[in-house]
């Protein structure tokens, strides 16, 4: 473990969570459960990691960056259609990457955060704390 790094998101802001947020799941999918596969926060075989999001354009935007970014000639009308799952929030101490002052703690940007090709890219920005946690 980068003790230095758990040092620096020990220091970083946190945020309470509550509320509805969604993730976009293949049609076949029912149940809502995390996944140790891996992938940008979560090691392969580790601790189980589920993504969620609000508002629905960041929903559209992580299925974007997930199903066409990096995959050559892929383009969003080939994807299959998506179920959107809704799950109900309500956590404490979690890790506040809205602000620059946190993400820079930790060694991400909002590069890190948004996929480079994903529609909104040039637009969406983090949200404003009180539009975010309620």
């Amino acid at each position: 473990m980068d003790r230095n790094l758990a040092a620096r998101v020990a220091s970083a802001s946190v945020a309470a969570v509550a509320g509805d947020f969604e993730r976009h799941v293949s049609r076949k999918v029912r149940v809502l459960s995390g996944s140790r596969s891996g992938g940008r926060w979560g090691p392969p075989g580790g601790y189980p990691v589920l993504y969620l999001g609000r508002p629905r354009e960041s929903i559209v935007a992580e299925a974007y960056r997930a199903l066409v970014d990096g995959v050559e000639g892929m383009t969003g009308d080939q994807v299959a259609p998506r179920r959107v799952l809704t799950c109900r929030v309500d956590v404490t101490e979690v890790l506040d990457l809205r602000e620059e002052p946190s993400r820079e703690a930790v060694g991400l940007s909002l590069g890190d955060l948004f996929g480079p090709r994903h529609p909104a890219s040039a637009s969406v920005r983090p949200p404003t704390s009180s539009a975010s946690t309620g």
